[in-house]
């Protein structure tokens, strides 16, 4: 592996992060978005639900899920690329939320169903 961020592979790079190598991606600050495993092809992030990412009636702001689903599409392509400089880009993203992503800190939103 090499010494610097440029030197790495994307999958070496990711596992730098994952290892806690390398510092935490600078939205990890923001939104607690981490990623926890790394393969080829594919990476698991978390990100914790916490009532700053709330609106006021509890439920996750649909944008910090797109945001989630961006981080882990993106990486795992980036996992696949032989240098990390290498020219990703997730080209389109869409969702649909059928329910509220559920804030599990809020405890008038764990009895709605």
């Amino acid at each position: 592996m090499g010494d610097t961020v440029a030197d790495r592979s994307g999958i070496d790079l990711w596992r730098g992060f994952v290892a806690g190598d390398l510092p935490p991606p600078p939205l990890h600050h923001l939104t607690g978005a981490m990623p926890v495993a790394v393969e080829e092809g594919t990476i698991t992030w978390t990100m914790p639900a916490s009532r700053w990412l709330c609106s006021p009636t509890g439920f996750v702001e649909g944008g910090f899920l797109a945001y989630l689903a961006d981080a882990a599409t993106a990486t795992a392509s980036a996992t696949l690329a032989h240098n990390a400089d290498g020219k990703l880009v997730v080209t389109a993203l869409g969702s649909s939320l059928l329910l509220p992503g559920r804030n599990s800190l809020n405890p008038k939103n764990q009895d709605e169903r």
